[in-house]
């Protein structure tokens, strides 16, 4: 394992996050960490390190796809902070993920056959919840 402090460790050290949170103890810890750069300047690389365990396979040998998923999530989003932050020229990365977030989800209702959105989704499934008659 690097001894030397990850973005991570650095910029949010008491970050809770499953995939990178330093200060979560249950959760993966992945370090991203500069590579043929220097804190002075803006360019270089920024390379994870994980090892996975076990208990992260979903078949024997085979890791699975949330972790997979988290483990670019966080990697990916940690450099692109790193990047942005150096190009502004500031010293701490931007928040790149808010409470504003949203995702555009839609699908088909099975009786009428219309789409509709994850939020009206919603709305129908309050609407017309099935009676609870035996």
């Amino acid at each position: 394992m690097n001894a030397e402090q990850s973005l991570q460790e650095k910029y949010a050290p008491r970050n809770m996050c499953f995939g990178c949170g330093a200060a979560n103890p249950d959760g993966l810890h992945i370090r991203s960490f500069l590579k043929n750069s220097d804190e002075s300047r803006v360019g270089g690389e920024v390379v994870a390190e994980w090892k996975p365990e076990k208990k992260y396979e979903a078949f024997e040998g085979v890791l699975n796809g949330g972790i997979i998923g988290t483990l670019l999530d966080c990697h990916c989003n940690w450099t692109a902070a790193y990047h942005l932050m150096k190009r502004a020229g500031e010293n701490r990365p931007p928040c790149t993920v808010t409470a504003e977030y949203a995702i555009n989800c839609f699908g088909r209702h099975r009786r009428t056959g219309r789409f509709f959105s994850l939020r009206k989704l919603w709305r129908l499934l309050m609407t017309e919840r099935p009676s609870r008659e035996h």
